[in-house]
C-alpha cells in the first residue's frame, strides 16, 4: 500500500514540508539557531540549556541531540505526514509565551 500511486513520496513530501514551516516560525525566535538547513522532516536548533528548561516548561519536549558544551545543546524536531501546520502553530504560541 505504501508504494501504490506513490503513496510514500506524498508522505514525505507532506513531513519535510511542515518541517520547513516549524524552521521558518522557530528560527523568528532569538533564543533558536538552526543548526543546519532543513532538508527533510528534521529540524535542528541550538540553544542553552536556560532555554531547554523554559520549553520544556511549556510542556514542549523535543529531543534532547546532543551536549555541545556546558552551556549549549542541540535539539531536535521531528515531523511527519500527520503533523499539520495547526499543530507547529499551537508550538509556536506557547514560545511566543516566553521568548521574542
Amino acid at each position: 500500500a505504501w508504494f501504490k500511486d506513490d503513496l510514500w513520496l506524498k508522505l514525505a513530501k507532506k513531513a519535510n514540508e511542515n518541517a520547513k514551516y516549524l524552521s521558518k516560525q522557530i528560527s523568528k525566535f532569538n533564543d533558536f539557531k538552526l543548526s543546519y538547513p532543513t532538508e527533510g522532516n528534521e529540524v535542528f536548533l541550538k540553544i542553552n540549556n536556560k532555554t531547554y528548561k523554559k520549553i520544556l516548561e511549556l510542556n514542549i519536549f523535543p529531543n534532547l541531540w546532543r551536549r555541545i558544551n556546558e552551556e549549549e545543546i542541540e535539539i531536535r524536531f521531528v515531523t511527519s505526514f500527520e503533523t499539520n501546520f495547526s499543530v507547529v502553530d499551537e508550538i509556536i504560541n506557547r514560545l511566543k509565551l516566553v521568548f521574542n
